[in-house]
């Protein structure tokens, strides 16, 4: 699946900016998903394809077996109304300012006219309880609740229509430290109770692994690895997603980062072959000329997959990897562009 938009060039030409490419992701029923790369990677141009916010420019998003890009106008609205939802990142302007908490919840429910007037509100009630608000902020307007309050208004919303799928667009990075560990864990209850499969979506490397089954790591628009969430950071394959994860801290260390040269290439103007070649320390010519499939690695496992030319030895450590990245530097400028 690609995305691409058209952005003004240099005088009155058009440029192509590459959101996402030759994306290839599948989703088993009940998964947890997280989704991370840098910011404008791509991560939450892929969440608002599969929502049906935005369109994919070629390719295919298959619900069910149901090919979605295919279908138009009010089937399109019912399936993926009635099928996905999604969380988005501040709730604050997500949210209706104007509309009482109840009647957001229940938006939804009378959007796709599910059941009667009188069940709509009582589901409208129920899942502000489920989301932890008393029934008596039904009557409130957002901006007299705090953000944490409103972002479970929001996922009160998003679970209306009992949804297969819950797409979670950095979910807690507008709330305080203190918060988002409430919002986590009430996403991680709410997704055992109703069965849910989840995508989410984040720049914050630890709360993406705690949360998640498994890690699609993106860069300029590409999926480079796909692996356990269990088994990283150390079984992370791809040098790109290793120098991530080694930026990230955590409890127990501070972030020791692998370092990378150069800056992330335009997306208007990507490199040819493997986009993260410009900065990898082990990219040779096979990185310019061809961008590998996302497969399996050779001793690794059908659930981890990984896009790249020369995959990380299994289970090398930071500092190995810190290591052969020095013994290896990258000849930035003569590397940029194929």
């Amino acid at each position: 699946m690609d995305v691409i938009h058209k952005v003004q060039g240099k005088g009155f030409a058009a440029s192509q900016l590459f959101a996402n490419r030759d994306v290839n992701l599948s989703i088993a029923k009940g998964e947890t998903l997280g989704v991370v790369g840098e910011s404008g990677c791509g991560k939450s141009t892929l969440g608002k394809v599969l929502v049906g916010l935005q369109d994919a420019t070629n390719g295919s998003v298959f619900i069910d077996g149901v090919d979605v890009t295919k279908l138009r106008g009010r089937k399109k609205r019912n399936f993926l109304g009635s099928r996905v939802s999604m969380i988005f990142q501040d709730p604050s302007t997500a949210l209706n300012r104007r509309m009482p908490v109840l009647d957001i919840v229940r938006d939804p429910l009378d959007v796709h006219k599910v059941g009667s007037s009188k069940e709509r509100q009582e589901r409208a009630l129920d899942l502000l309880e489920k989301v932890g608000l008393p029934r008596s902020t039904a009557s409130a307007l957002p901006a007299q609740l705090s953000g944490g309050q409103r972002q479970r208004v929001a996922i009160a919303r998003a679970l209306a229509v009992r949804p297969d799928i819950l797409i979670a667009d950095e979910p807690t990075s507008a709330l305080d430290v203190s918060v988002r560990a409430q919002i986590l864990n009430l996403l991680l209850e709410l997704k055992e109770e109703m069965d849910l499969t989840m995508v989410f979506i984040s720049h914050d490397i630890s709360t993406v692994k705690r949360i998640s089954d498994n890690i699609a790591t993106m860069y300029l628009g590409r999926i480079l690895e796909r692996t356990p969430a269990s088994t990283l950071p150390e079984g992370g394959r791809n040098p790109y997603t290793r120098a991530l994860f080694s930026a990230a801290p955590s409890l127990i260390r501070d972030a020791d980062p692998i370092p990378l040269q150069g800056r992330v290439p335009s997306a208007v103007n990507p490199p040819s072959g493997c986009p993260f070649r410009t900065r990898c320390w082990s990219a040779s010519d096979d990185c310019a000329q061809s961008m590998p499939d996302l497969a399996s690695v050779p001793d690794g496992t059908h659930a981890h997959l990984v896009a790249c030319h020369h995959p990380l030895a299994p289970n090398m450590t930071d500092t190995e990897v810190r290591a052969l990245a020095a013994r290896a530097p990258v000849d930035v400028e003569e590397a940029h562009l194929g």
